[in-house]
């Protein structure tokens, strides 16, 4: 009878590996969606009515207490106030491009605060902006987004950009004044 020793070993240290291995855990999303009558912040799963509360809410999960969690926010479409500030580490995504809208009323849409990294914006439509998303010494991945800041507006500015920049792709660019400006 042959021993099947080293086989059971190979089997034992192959699942002693799988269950030790650090493993990322799925992103907690936060839901932004202002018409849902239900819609809380003790919710379950927790709802915001704005895009900047979300933010706010992981942020200050983030910042006190020693946890691992990784956050996204999700937005419901419908229409958005701008004067976004975005947060390192806390992607914003729209459901749907076309119907998920952030209206910056004239002023910034989307705000990257001075040293934020890790973070994306997707899946929306920009409009009525100064400046649609403003980068100053950020690290920010934006796509799949669509721009209509108006003629005298900016899509997207860049200004002392870090090293580690993220990619911007598959964005549409539609009655803007300038597409991408970067002064860095």
């Amino acid at each position: 009878m042959m021993s099947n020793r080293p086989g059971l070993l190979f089997v034992a240290a192959f699942v002693f590996l799988a269950v030790i291995t650090p493993r990322t855990l799925p992103a907690v999303e936060l839901i932004v969606n202002p018409a849902n009558p239900a819609c809380s912040q003790n919710a379950t799963p927790q709802c915001f009515t704005t895009i900047q509360a979300a933010i706010d809410f992981a942020q200050d999960v983030i910042t006190s207490s020693a946890t691992t969690t990784n956050f996204t926010v999700l937005v419901e479409p419908g229409i958005y106030s701008g004067g976004i500030t975005l947060r390192s580490n806390i992607p914003i995504e729209g459901r749907e491009t076309a119907r998920t809208v952030i209206v910056g009323g004239g002023g910034p849409a989307i705000t990257a605060a001075n040293g934020v990294s890790n973070v994306s914006v997707s899946n929306f439509t920009i409009m009525d902006s100064s400046v649609g998303i403003d980068i100053t010494n950020a690290s920010v991945g934006i796509n799949n987004n669509i721009f209509t800041v108006g003629v005298s507006g900016i899509a997207i500015q860049i200004q002392a950009q870090t090293t580690t920049a993220q990619p911007i792709i598959n964005n549409t660019f539609s009655q803007n004044g300038t597409a991408i400006r970067s002064t860095s």
